[in-house]
């Protein structure tokens, strides 16, 4: 079975915790390497992405930092994260894509949790809590 691929507008980072580079690919078969990107803590010069698609574990994404925007490319979801700030309102967790699906989870103000990114679809990040060591 073939992994279905979804359509995503979203942002998010290569995980501050990840201290070593990740490679990015031409396809999500992951046959043609184009290039690696990795966070510089020293410089604070951190990657970011703009998440384009999702195919299986496979993101699409346009990987930028302060000095570079790179070329589109796929990078495999296992180090791509997401902060839950929220300042004034609470952020709730959702069981699927949809404010009308089940409540999983509720981020408390002030509380500023890393999740890791699983799959997007549309501006919906699927994610779970990276808990701390």
């Amino acid at each position: 079975m073939q992994a279905q691929k979804n359509q995503c507008d979203c942002e998010a980072f290569l995980s501050t915790r990840y201290t070593w580079e990740e490679h990015v690919y031409e396809q999500p078969d992951k046959k043609t390497e184009l290039y690696l990107v990795g966070n510089n803590a020293m410089d604070e010069d951190f990657i970011h992405f703009a998440i384009q698609a999702q195919k299986g574990k496979m993101l699409q994404v346009a990987p930028y930092g302060i000095r570079k925007w790179y070329d589109v490319g796929w990078i495999e979801n296992s180090h791509i994260s997401v902060y839950g700030r929220n300042y004034v309102e609470p952020i709730s967790i959702y069981k699927k894509d949809d404010t009308a699906s089940a409540l999983v989870f509720t981020v408390p103000v002030g509380y500023e949790p890393e999740y890791h990114v699983t799959g997007c679809n549309g501006k919906w990040l699927q994610i779970e809590l990276l808990y701390e060591d």
